[in-house]
Formats: structure tokens, sequence, C-alpha cells
């Protein structure tokens, strides 16, 4: 465990959310955007952060209204919005329990420095690190409050947080890192900084623009919903019982280092495909890809080619792949000329197969192979 997503762990949910989402949907998992299912689900998160933002209508404070109380009426407008679920600002166990309650109790004082505070927050005065603290020294550890509010003024950067509902999904990721019970400045950087490294990785799943309230949201879903318990997903459970020095060699095998490509090259010596003997450009590449293998295929050396640049980029994407005689097939959607510029043709062939290599070139073609 540590604070960066474990890649196995994640591929293994994402290929999970992916199926939730076009069973629930009826459609392809094309971007976030455009799906019926988390549009609904979770698209009001933008609606709120547009309509919060109108309530707050920062352009029309002015210095002098700070201390009038007027600053705090807008900001308790942007919290209580009937569909608001980015704060509990409800009052479901009494008023006096609601993270914002102090903005209805304060005394002309009190008044004076949360609107200094929120006047600066807002208009970008002082560092954002200054703001949080002075927030914290008044309305106290509120952490789904502080959140939401920074999220308010800048959601390119801040997020809102739950912290059980995100600790609950980090822990399945792999991530050693807890928020709830820890908030601070720090503790709200490295959360925010986890989102990104989360958007970076679906950015590499998916052939669309991924917003960083995108991965916020598939990190919600992770937390929210049973089919996501790791108990049930036969994979996570297969890797939760490798021994750790076990789980760093299936990560490395992600990018075609460690033990995994090490096996390749002794399998092959050189390129499966051109016989290229300069290891330092051959690339080891998955047949079956790593996000769809189990913890014993995604290290299995006969699930691999060793392949130069070009030939292992047309492999990815499912623009070449071989029969069962090795012989390469090239998809209809390159042209001639690409085909030219790329260096490939028809006579190609792997230099030799072993019957092991036979069952994933058969899910490649059938599976990622784009006629």
């Amino acid at each position: 465990m540590s604070y960066d997503i474990d890649p196995y762990l994640f591929y293994q949910y994402f290929n999970k959310f992916k199926k939730f989402v076009e069973q629930k949907s009826g459609s392809k998992l094309i971007s976030f955007s455009s799906n019926p299912y988390l549009k609904i689900t979770e698209g009001y998160k933008t609606e709120i952060h547009i309509e919060a933002n109108k309530k707050l209508d920062v352009l029309s404070w002015q210095g002098e209204q700070i201390g009038s109380g007027e600053i705090l009426k807008s900001v308790i407008s942007a919290i209580e919005i009937d569909v608001n679920n980015l704060v509990p600002w409800q009052s479901r166990y009494g008023d006096d329990k609601r993270p914002h309650h102090i903005f209805y109790t304060a005394d002309n004082s009190l008044i004076s420095k949360l609107e200094q505070i929120l006047f600066n927050l807002f208009n970008g005065i002082g560092s954002d690190k200054i703001n949080f603290d002075s927030l914290i020294q008044i309305v106290g550890k509120k952490y789904s409050l502080l959140a939401y509010l920074f999220f308010l003024k800048d959601n390119s950067k801040y997020l809102p947080i739950a912290p059980k509902t995100f600790d609950e999904s980090f822990s399945k990721l792999g991530v050693n890192f807890k928020t709830k019970q820890k908030c601070s400045w720090e503790n709200y950087q490295r959360f925010n900084g986890l989102i990104s490294k989360l958007r970076n990785l679906l950015l590499n799943e998916m052939n669309s623009e991924v917003s960083l309230l995108d991965a916020h949201s598939f990190a919600w879903v992770l937390s929210g919903h049973e089919e996501f318990d790791a108990t049930s997903i036969q994979n996570v459970k297969e890797y939760q019982t490798l021994a750790k020095k076990k789980r760093k060699s299936l990560i490395e095998a992600r990018i075609g280092q460690g033990q995994y490509r090490n096996e390749l090259l002794d399998l092959w010596g050189c390129c499966s495909v051109t016989g290229c003997k300069s290891t330092q450009v051959l690339i080891a590449s998955h047949i079956k890809p790593y996000a769809a293998c189990d913890v014993y295929e995604a290290m299995d050396r006969f699930n691999g080619l060793l392949l130069i640049p070009n030939l292992d980029k047309l492999f990815d994407k499912g623009l070449i792949t071989f029969d069962d005689d090795g012989r390469i097939i090239i998809s209809d959607r390159l042209n001639e000329k690409d085909i030219e510029t790329l260096s490939i043709s028809g006579s190609m062939k792997t230099r030799f197969l072993k019957e092991e290599n036979k069952k994933y070139l058969k899910y490649h073609r059938c599976e990622i192979f784009k006629s």
C-alpha cells in the first residue's frame, strides 16, 4: 500500500465500472459527458457548481460589504441548494450539527473575520493555503464544507469531498491514504492530487476528454454500489493474495518492465516479427491487454510479443493482428499509403508461435482487432 494508485487494481475496477455503466445506460461508455447514466447520476455536480456560483455572485461583492452579513448570506444560499449533496447542509441531526451553522450564529466581530476570509478566497487575495487554514480556525475542521467552498472557487483544481466515501474508494485502489478526521491543507492537496492521478489513468483508457470532476465521479461510484465490493471481483481477490514482490512484478508488467520483460526476452530474444536485436527499443507488449487479464495472464510470457515501436502501436490499437500460423492481418482501416509509411507488409509473420500463444491471439483477433 502507498500514496500511489495501484495500476492493476485500477484496471480491474475500471473494467467493472465500464460494464456497470454500459449495463445501466444501455449504451457504450464513449465519454463521461455523453453517457446517459452518468449524465443523470453524476452530471448534477456541474449543475450545482453553476447554480451555486450564480448565487454567490462574487462580481457584485464590494470591500465595503465586509462585516455587513451580506457576503455570508450569499455563501449560505450557495450551500443550501435543494439537490446539493456535496456538503451535508440539511438539518438531519439538528441545526447545530450543520457544518456551516456558525454562519448563522456568528457575532458581528466574527462576521467581519469570516467575510474577510471569504472575500479573499473568492477574489484570489492571499494564498489558498492561508485562506484554508484561516477558515479552519473559525469554522473548525469541517472538511466537506471547506472542500465545497474551494470547489466553487475553482473546479479545475479543487473538488468536493465526502471523507468516508473517498477513503473507501482509495482503499479499493490500493492507496494507503485517509481523509476522515484528517482535515488540513496538506491532506486536501494530496486528495486532489490523487484524483488528478486517477484522471490520468482514465485518460489512458478512454479515447475522450476526462475532467477532474469525471475522475471524482469514478471514485464516487466505486464506493456507492455493491457491484464494486472487492470480494466479488475475482481478479481483485486473486491479486490481494499475492505477496508484495509478486504484486510489484505484476505492476511492472503493465509497462513491459521487470520480470515480464525478462521472460519475453528469454522466449523471443529479438523482435517477434522483424528479428530486430536492438533490445533497448523493443517493447514488451501484451497480446491480451493487461487491463483484461487476470493476475496469471498478465504475467504469462506466452501472452506477450516483443515488438519494434511501430508494430507495437499498431498491434495495441488493433490495426494489425496475427493468425494461428503467425501471419500478419492488416486492418482495412489502413490505406496503402499508411501501410507503406509504417513499413509493414502482408508478408510479415511472427518468427515462431507456441501453442500457448494461440488462445491470446484469438482473443486479440476477436476483441481488439479492427477489421
